[in-house]
């Protein structure tokens, strides 16, 4: 479940239907897609980072993980993400 690109969607306020709109697509394969079923092409991946959230670091919003349940404590800022890869080290 991609957690962390639910959470960023939810608050800025990107329904589901919005999302899968924008991703041309519908409902049930963006839902698919954010619950880990089905994968994200790297078009999708590329346009949700580059045009819709682009101030988040793709690593950020595509973890399998969320990073909260590691007891890794991330403030949230807006436009500003940490890179999974780095805290994991």
């Amino acid at each position: 479940m991609l957690t962390n690109l639910i959470t960023v969607l939810q608050q800025k306020g990107i329904s589901m239907h919005q999302y899968a709109d924008f991703l041309e697509v519908n409902e049930a394969t963006v839902r698919n897609k954010l619950n880990g079923i089905t994968d994200f092409t790297y078009p999708e991946l590329q346009k949700t980072c580059t045009l819709l959230l682009p101030g988040y670091n793709a690593d950020f919003l595509f973890a399998d993980i969320c990073p909260g349940s590691l007891g890794i404590n991330i403030p949230f800022q807006e436009n500003v993400c940490a890179n999974i890869t780095e805290l994991m080290k």
